[in-house]
């Protein structure tokens, strides 16, 4: 459905210009929308913080506990 509708943007565009020109102002479009998106995804990879097993680590607490008693 994407590449339909970026296909009927190219069409529209090409009505008024040469066909490369409006593929490639498409392609330039969608290589804009790719840097924007792998920005947001660094960011939020760098955002985020690495999972910790809560109920592991409190089973390890109790069974150390319960084997010093």
């Amino acid at each position: 459905m994407l590449a339909f509708g970026f296909a009927t943007i190219a069409a529209a565009l090409a009505t008024t210009m040469s066909t490369w020109l409006a593929l490639l102002i498409v392609t330039g479009m969608l290589l804009g929308l790719a840097a924007i998106l792998a920005a947001v995804a660094v960011a939020l990879f760098r955002k985020a913080t690495p999972p910790v097993p809560e109920q592991a680590i409190r089973e390890a607490k109790l069974t150390t506990e319960a084997i010093r008693q």
